[in-house]
């Protein structure tokens, strides 16, 4: 093999969350799989070894010259990178839970460290906890849960079902992650549209001008004790009889289960801010969007840019008629190649160095410009493995969820999922914003919300 540069380039989304990271704004990710069954710590080390040696960014420290971040390439990381802790005949649900929030807020600094960490918690006989930290400046959720199926892959190689895969593992391709290489993904949309750079400049006068002096409405919170970028998490479901139902109800309008999880999420805020005697005018939620789907072959790289439904009080009255509008919204956006807006952005000031990108960043923070009132993070249909039942060996995964980043002031994110036929919610807040007890209500409504849909969608 040729030898390797000493250097891995970031693009314009890796570069836009590292200059918001900072110890409290902790741009960092957690996906946790629960697994049944015994699991071999010295079997899924080698596993997590062999996959990380196909992803060069994950094996790079952050380094600083002449006001430019670089990843240093490193050749060789230590032989155990899986921490392991026992936690058989340490208490149940509630400690085992501390102990991976403490995980959760353990700093993680790329200029010192992998921007990775992964543990292995054992919850009992048979049951653990398997936790993959990454930041965000290294890789997205999505091409971190396609790590975790190359790693299920490595650990189950052997199996009779896994023999057809090892001629598709992804070779080590350093110079894979170029500066510019979400520019592709990106031009095409615009030239089918007409007025396209017009629609941009728009775009971002509405953000910075007029939303500097008419931000989104923000969402009720019970504390204020501090800067601290601590969080903690809660999770629930709804299952798959009635995600099917919501499935089938929304298609009759043209709408899809997405569509009904933005609305609901709408509706909630505006009812929780009621519940707490606070009016809500406009409302913007923040939606991650793939843009290399299908096109993007590698793995640790960002490829995702935003779109920021916004409805206004008149519109979110009716519940069908608001999941009309945020249908026919978020569908447009993404046609029309608006979706693409904030990377254009970020990748012309990342031209101007990264000092510039920081300051914007702080910018966007202060001024709560373009940090709007909440982020729903939807990862869509989650398959693990490549069987029916997702195994690790002998062991079956039966449940994962999500920890996503918080920035401020957004005080909590949501993250959904569909996994085994389930729909999985998980809502991340800070612990300086909301208590345990305010956050579980929040959420309870959001799922109350999803709820009055089927209702609602009956009688449309």
């Amino acid at each position: 093999m040729a030898r390797q540069p000493d250097t891995v380039s970031m693009n314009c989304m890796d570069m836009t969350w590292l200059a918001l990271d900072s110890i409290n704004e902790r741009i960092i990710f957690h996906a946790i799989l629960a697994i049944e069954g015994e699991v071999d710590p010295a079997r899924l080390n080698d596993a997590l070894l062999a996959t990380v040696q196909r992803h060069p960014a994950l094996r790079t420290v952050l380094r600083r010259k002449f006001l430019r971040h670089y990843r240093e390439y490193r050749d060789s990381i230590a032989p155990q990178i899986l921490e392991m802790r026992d936690m058989t005949s340490s208490g149940g649900e509630s400690e085992h839970k501390c102990y991976l929030t403490e995980w959760v807020n353990r700093p993680l600094d790329p200029k010192k460290e992998l921007p990775f960490r992964i543990l292995l918690l054992k919850r009992g006989p048979g049951q653990y906890w398997l936790a993959f930290t990454l930041h965000h400046y290294a890789t997205d959720a999505l091409r971190a849960l396609r790590f975790a199926n190359e790693m299920i892959r490595e650990y189950n190689k052997g199996d009779e079902h896994e023999a057809a895969l090892e001629k598709t593992a992804l070779e080590d391709s350093i110079t894979a992650h170029r500066v510019d290489e979400l520019l592709p993904l990106i031009q095409r949309p615009k030239s089918k549209v007409k007025w396209y750079y017009p629609k941009i400049a728009s775009s971002l006068f509405h953000r910075f001008v007029i939303s500097a002096f008419s931000p989104p409405s923000r969402i009720f919170h019970d504390r204020s004790s501090g800067k601290s970028g601590e969080v903690s998490f809660i999770r629930t479901w709804i299952d798959s009889i009635e995600l099917g139902e919501i499935d089938a109800k929304s298609r009759v309008l043209g709408a899809t289960v997405n569509d009904v999880l933005l609305a609901a999420c709408f509706k909630t805020i505006e009812k929780w801010n009621e519940m707490h005697g606070k009016s809500s005018g406009k409302i913007s939620i923040m939606v991650p969007v793939d843009v290399g789907r299908k096109m993007s072959q590698h793995i640790v790289s960002n490829q995702i840019s935003y779109v920021s439904p916004t409805t206004m009080r008149e519109e979110r009255v009716d519940h069908v008629g608001l999941l009309r509008k945020v249908s026919k919204r978020t569908g447009c956006v993404i046609r029309n190649g608006n979706a693409f807006s904030m990377i254009y952005f970020t990748y012309m000031i990342s031209r101007m160095g990264f000092a510039m990108l920081k300051l914007v960043g702080t910018l966007f923070i202060a001024t709560r410009v373009y940090i709007d009132t909440t982020l729903l993070t939807n990862v869509g249909r989650i398959r693990l493995g490549d069987g029916k039942e997702p195994r690790l060996g002998d062991a079956r995964i039966t449940d994962i969820f999500g920890v996503t980043p918080v920035v401020t002031p957004w005080g909590m994110s949501v993250v959904t999922a569909v996994f085994n036929g389930k729909l999985h919610l998980g809502l991340t807040y800070r612990t300086t914003r909301f208590s345990d007890e305010t956050a579980r209500r929040f959420l309870d409504l959001y799922v109350e919300e999803i709820r009055n849909y089927m209702v609602a969608l009956e009688t449309a």
